[in-house]
């Protein structure tokens, strides 16, 4: 049996990566079309890179890790954390100091990624129930 050369075995990792990105975001990997669409390439380039054939281009890598809210260095090399650290301040728009940041859980993140998959309606939908039912203001 054949060994694997080091460009092969990046471009099997890379895809591990992606494709566990991909089923965090919603998806399953089979999806090429919608997902091609979503990245901007086309469904047979999507494969190539979910099977570890090919490799996005340099300059497409940050458009995949924002899209699917992941760090660039994670998505292409396995460094770091998976996600950033996302933090908020209850206080927004005003003088806060470290006592005041909230941490998004990792289920709060996952939330956040299935709303952005909704069309803008149903966004919009169901930003109005939560702020109403939690007493909040939309702007």
């Amino acid at each position: 049996m054949a060994q694997q050369s080091d460009s092969e075995k990046f471009r099997q990792t890379f895809a591990k990566r992606l494709r566990q990105a991909i089923n965090d975001f919603g998806y399953t990997g089979r999806e090429q079309k919608a997902l091609g669409e979503l990245f901007g390439v086309t469904g047979q380039t999507v494969q190539k890179w979910l099977d570890g054939t090919a490799m996005p281009t340099r300059d497409k890598m940050p458009r995949l890790a924002s899209i699917l809210a992941v760090r660039r260095t994670w998505l292409e090399y396995g460094e770091g954390d998976k996600r950033p650290s996302y933090a908020i301040s209850e206080q927004r728009g005003s003088a806060y100091n470290e006592d005041d940041i909230i941490e998004l859980k990792e289920s709060e993140i996952n939330l956040l990624l299935a709303i952005r998959r909704l069309s803008q309606q149903d966004r919009e939908a169901l930003e109005h129930i939560i702020m109403s039912w939690s007493g909040l203001s939309t702007g």
